[in-house]
Protein backbone atom coordinates (compact mmCIF):
# COMPACT_ATOMS: atom_id res chain seq x y z
CA UNK A 1 0.00 0.00 0.00
CA UNK A 2 2.78 2.60 0.74
CA UNK A 3 4.22 1.95 -2.60
CA UNK A 4 1.13 2.78 -4.53
CA UNK A 5 0.86 5.55 -2.32
CA UNK A 6 4.04 6.63 -3.43
CA UNK A 7 2.94 6.45 -7.01
CA UNK A 8 0.01 8.22 -6.70
CA UNK A 9 1.85 11.69 -4.78
CA UNK A 10 4.79 11.29 -8.22
CA UNK A 11 1.73 11.59 -10.18
CA UNK A 12 0.23 14.21 -8.55
CA UNK A 13 3.44 16.26 -8.46
CA UNK A 14 4.27 15.96 -11.69
CA UNK A 15 1.18 17.43 -12.64
CA UNK A 16 1.84 20.33 -10.28
CA UNK A 17 5.54 20.71 -11.77
CA UNK A 18 4.23 20.15 -15.05
CA UNK A 19 1.92 23.17 -14.36
CA UNK A 20 4.16 25.38 -12.96
CA UNK A 21 6.72 25.44 -15.60
CA UNK A 22 3.68 26.44 -17.91
CA UNK A 23 2.61 29.37 -15.44
CA UNK A 24 5.54 29.64 -12.81
CA UNK A 25 2.31 30.12 -10.59
CA UNK A 26 2.96 28.46 -7.29
CA UNK A 27 -1.36 28.69 -6.36
CA UNK A 28 -2.64 27.87 -9.82
CA UNK A 29 -0.06 24.83 -10.40
CA UNK A 30 -1.45 23.16 -7.21
CA UNK A 31 -4.78 23.93 -7.73
CA UNK A 32 -4.37 22.86 -11.55
CA UNK A 33 -2.62 19.40 -10.04
CA UNK A 34 -5.44 18.41 -7.71
CA UNK A 35 -8.00 19.35 -10.49
CA UNK A 36 -6.43 17.40 -13.05
CA UNK A 37 -5.51 14.20 -10.76
CA UNK A 38 -7.94 14.06 -8.18
CA UNK A 39 -10.50 12.32 -9.61
CA UNK A 40 -8.14 9.36 -10.56
CA UNK A 41 -6.90 9.36 -7.26
CA UNK A 42 -10.43 9.51 -5.77
CA UNK A 43 -11.40 6.19 -7.75
CA UNK A 44 -8.51 4.44 -6.96
CA UNK A 45 -8.83 4.56 -3.24
CA UNK A 46 -12.89 3.86 -3.77
CA UNK A 47 -11.34 0.69 -5.46
CA UNK A 48 -8.71 -0.18 -2.99
CA UNK A 49 -11.53 0.02 -0.31
CA UNK A 50 -13.89 -1.81 -1.79
CA UNK A 51 -11.42 -5.00 -1.81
Amino acid sequence: MFGLSMDYELFLLSRVRAEWVRTGDNTAAVAAGLQQTGGVISSAALLAGWW
